[in-house]
């Protein structure tokens, strides 16, 4: 069974950001939890982890385990290249899948270890455009309370005028109420 490619491409970042920690055996446990943190973090999946042998051994320096909790089923792939640890080629092209069921599964928590992209810098189109659409919104509201200034101010003077009408000979004087 092949892990699939974001998983791959996970593994792979967060290599080559702590490729300094392959280098010695709890370095390599170190990064192999980091590993297992960022494809949960990715992926909302509580099943990733890490693996040991037996709950009273270490645990594994470069396994990537998924806990099948449904079949009941522990796998795991080793994805470190032993002789190129801590060296750019040091990921495994195809991580060797091993069913490993029986062994002792570790659950990590679902931690980012990979830079939060910067965009405030280079503003996508997208917000670009957004930034537009309110300046039009706002330049409409302005027209629209300009307008309704006018209307009240008019509601105002004919409010205060005094209309006069002759009915059958007779002179009415009528002050609207508003």
């Amino acid at each position: 069974m092949n892990l699939p490619p974001n998983i791959i491409d996970t593994i792979n970042q967060v290599y080559s950001l702590n490729m300094q920690l392959a280098l010695s055996d709890d370095g390599q446990r170190t990064l192999a939890r980091y590993v297992a943190e960022q494809v949960r973090f990715n992926t909302g999946d509580n099943r990733w982890g890490v693996k040991s042998s037996s709950s009273s051994n270490p645990q594994g320096p470069s396994q990537l385990a998924y806990n099948d909790d449904v079949k009941g089923l522990l796998y795991c792939w080793r994805w470190l290249d032993g002789p190129n640890a801590g060296k750019p080629n040091g990921v495994l092209s195809q991580p060797v899948f091993m069913d490993i069921t029986g062994q002792n599964f570790i659950s990590v928590d679902a931690i980012n270890h990979l830079p939060i992209p910067q965009n405030e810098t280079n503003p996508t189109p997208q917000t670009d455009e957004l930034k537009n659409e309110i300046g039009d919104i706002k330049k409409l509201l302005e027209v629209m309370r300009l307008e309704l200034d006018q209307i009240r101010d008019e509601v105002i003077i004919l409010s205060n005028r005094r209309y006069t009408m002759k009915i059958f000979g007779m002179t009415v004087v009528m002050s609207p109420e508003i």
